[in-house]
């Protein structure tokens, strides 16, 4: 904040403005609660743009590879654009066909055959309950006093029956985040035909805030951040391919049934950090104990097994190799943004770990590159003032040659006079007087 010339040497105006803000910061924090529901309801306003945003941010490489390596040639940019994003929709309407076709009349299956198929596998996870409480007393005894399975057994039997209103509901909930889905897509769709003329407001208005010296380091930056994000997407969405279709391979081995139901669900649970695995582990843990416990408790431990190898190795070689981070970098920002912020923090952890590598990266390169400038310039100062000693020794040297020279030439006329001194005394000889 600025002050005015005439008020910086007032002794009482620092104190007032901080009295002031003071002030604010008591009012904000005993009125958090109306500001958390103004903020939550500003929030619901804004949140369908936020999420076309989202959407055409995660969409916009289709659009960018068809519009920029395909159609380079063509000279109308926004033409190029508009087929760029008819082509996005078709390869994703395209996707959807083979998923429909391909993928979900099983997957729907496996839900069917399931459904249909919960009574007795209710009835088998009890008795199998009832033999391991024969065969371990303990077990029975604790169960014996905690639990009353055949009621635990009637609740889960009579639990759809009372329920389908709020299937009902539900579904109707479904239908209305589907529409509002599409019409956020359809917005996100816009965004990305005028992505151009939008990023041309956006760097306008930081222009208007920003010094131009400063412009070309915040937008090195927000590339920068906008390749790791994408980095980081693309190799979270390859994580969990790799945990569906190694988790499908292994029970496809062993012989565990829903096997495309349980490793699309786990591959799903994979995206979310932290607890997903766990769900996905539980999920399908719970699907096979209804058919065969002896099954379950074997997915179990390989679930265990694939987490520990994903969350030690394999995710700390794939974001490192891709975000540009050690492998031991990854791991520690995963361990503290869980310690931190929980779940947001291991979501966020890695492309937050990368940009400040990157910042620390720029500030030592910065730092190194202003000694060096520094330490050239006083190597260049140094260098001057050598120079300059070196010209003024020169300068003395010839001052004591050229005085040299004179103080040589006098001795050579004083010589040549001595010598015609002596020829003169030759040539003329002179009496000489004698003493008295």
């Amino acid at each position: 904040m600025k002050i005015r010339p005439r008020f910086q040497n007032v002794s009482w105006i620092p104190y007032t403005i901080a009295a002031c803000a003071g002030v604010l910061l008591y009012v904000s924090l005993m009125n958090l609660h109306f500001f958390q529901g103004l903020l939550t309801k500003a929030f619901d306003y804004v949140s369908p743009v936020l999420y076309s945003i989202i959407i055409a941010y995660l969409l916009d490489p289709i659009v960018r590879f068809v519009s920029e390596k395909w159609l380079k040639k063509l000279k109308n940019r926004k033409a190029a654009r508009v087929i760029g994003v008819i082509a996005m929709v078709l390869l994703l309407l395209a996707a959807l066909a083979v998923l429909c076709v391909a993928f979900l009349p099983h997957l729907f299956g496996s839900i069917e055959r399931l459904v249909s198929n919960l009574e007795v596998y209710a009835e088998t996870a009890y008795n199998t309950i009832t033999e391991l409480s024969v065969s371990l007393p303990f077990i029975g005894e604790f169960l014996a006093n905690n639990m009353e399975w055949s009621e635990v057994l009637r609740t889960v039997l009579e639990w759809m029956p009372k329920n389908i209103p709020n299937i009902l509901n539900t579904s109707m909930r479904i239908g209305t985040g589907l529409f509002n889905a599409m019409i956020i897509f359809i917005i996100s769709l816009y965004m990305l035909i005028d992505k151009e003329r939008l990023l041309r407001g956006i760097k306008m208005i930081i222009k208007l805030f920003v010094r131009p010296s400063a412009y070309k380091p915040i937008q090195r930056f927000f590339n920068h951040c906008d390749h790791i994000l994408l980095r980081y997407i693309g190799s979270d969405l390859l994580d969990g391919l790799l945990i569906g279709v190694v988790n499908s391979l292994f029970m496809l081995i062993t012989g565990m049934p829903y096997n495309l139901l349980i490793s699309v669900v786990c591959g799903v649970t994979n995206l979310v950090p932290t607890f997903g695995p766990f769900a996905g582990a539980a999920i399908g843990g719970v699907i096979l104990l209804l058919v065969n416990p002896g099954q379950a408790m074997i997915f179990l431990v390989w679930t265990l097994i694939l987490q520990l190898t994903d969350g030690y190795i394999i995710k700390p070689l794939l974001f490192g190799d891709t975000m540009g981070l050690p492998a031991v970098w990854v791991l520690v920002s995963i361990i503290v943004g869980s310690r931190v912020l929980g779940m947001l923090g291991v979501l966020i952890s890695v492309p937050v770990a990368s940009i400040i590598a990157f910042l620390l990266e720029t500030l030592i390169r910065r730092k190194v590159l202003k000694n060096a400038a520094d330490e050239a310039a006083d190597a260049a100062k140094a260098a001057k003032d050598a120079a300059e000693q070196a010209v003024k020794a020169a300068a003395v040297a010839k001052n004591a040659a050229e005085e040299a020279a004179e103080a040589a030439k006098l001795a050579e006329a004083v010589e040549e006079a001595a010598e015609a001194m002596a020829d003169l005394l030759d040539n003329h000889d002179m009496p000489v007087e004698p003493r008295a």
